[in-house]
């Protein structure tokens, strides 16, 4: 099922400028949330991050992050990857085979020849919850392949 929304076409100010409102110029268009977020439907998918080692980059406790199997990763992405069994978001360091943190709390986490590493996919997008986030009782992502796709 495809969700079209109202879109409003332009940026908000976060201020208070005391001019008339410039909305009354614009008229909503239609936007669906998965055309403008998700580049290849088939290999993406929707994960929940869970703590704030990501808080630097403006990944939260809680944020729904999108996530793209089919990009290859780059240098200083944000991935989710399977480190020796241990699925986590991180940024990736390619030139110095590092796992960086997105806080200042945590060191970085070489990569090392002995250990069982893949990156699961990029993270494109995340989407922050300003309430609370209810998801159904039980659900059915299917299986999802943490083996390297590429």
């Amino acid at each position: 099922m495809v969700l079209i929304m109202k879109f409003f076409p332009m940026p908000i100010s976060c201020g208070i400028g005391g001019f008339e409102s410039a909305a009354k110029e614009y008229a909503q268009i239609e936007l669906s949330l998965d055309e403008f977020l998700v580049i290849h439907p088939s290999t993406t998918f929707l994960t929940l991050i869970d703590g704030n080692d990501m808080v630097n980059i403006g990944i939260h406790n809680h944020d729904i992050a999108i996530v793209d199997r089919d990009i290859t990763a780059r240098h200083r992405d944000v991935v989710i990857i399977n480190l020796n069994g241990d699925i986590s978001c991180k940024i990736l360091d390619a030139e110095r085979r590092l796992l960086l943190s997105g806080s200042n709390d945590n060191k970085p986490i070489p990569i090392n020849e002995s250990d069982e590493f893949v990156i699961i996919g990029v993270v494109t997008s995340s989407i922050r919850c300003f309430k609370p986030l209810t998801l159904p009782s039980k659900v059915d992502i299917g299986p999802v392949d943490t083996s390297n796709h590429a």
